[in-house]
């Protein structure tokens, strides 16, 4: 049998002094697009709900769907009443 010492030295790995690097690029890339993805998800889901709240309110508004001269005028436009019943 032939024995040799192991040396770290001499020692060689597939991983190379820039590999981790790489593969924290990868990452940091791939959780920014995740983030990016969410962060419009959640953008056009609270847009969409805040025009569909704002159209509510419009539809259940005096103004928006009454003609203006079918309005009834303002309490102080109307004549007084004296009369006593």
């Amino acid at each position: 049998d032939i024995l040799v010492p192991l040396d770290p030295a001499l020692i060689r790995t597939n991983w190379g002094e820039d590999g981790g690097v790489q593969s924290n690029i990868i990452i940091v890339s791939v959780v920014l697009l995740l983030a990016a993805a969410v962060g419009v998800f959640v953008g056009v889901f609270v847009i969409k709900r805040r025009n569909d709240s704002a159209k509510r309110r419009l539809a259940g508004s005096d103004t928006s769907s009454a003609d203006p001269g079918e309005q009834n005028p303002a309490p102080e436009a109307q004549p007084l009443n004296t009369e006593v019943n």
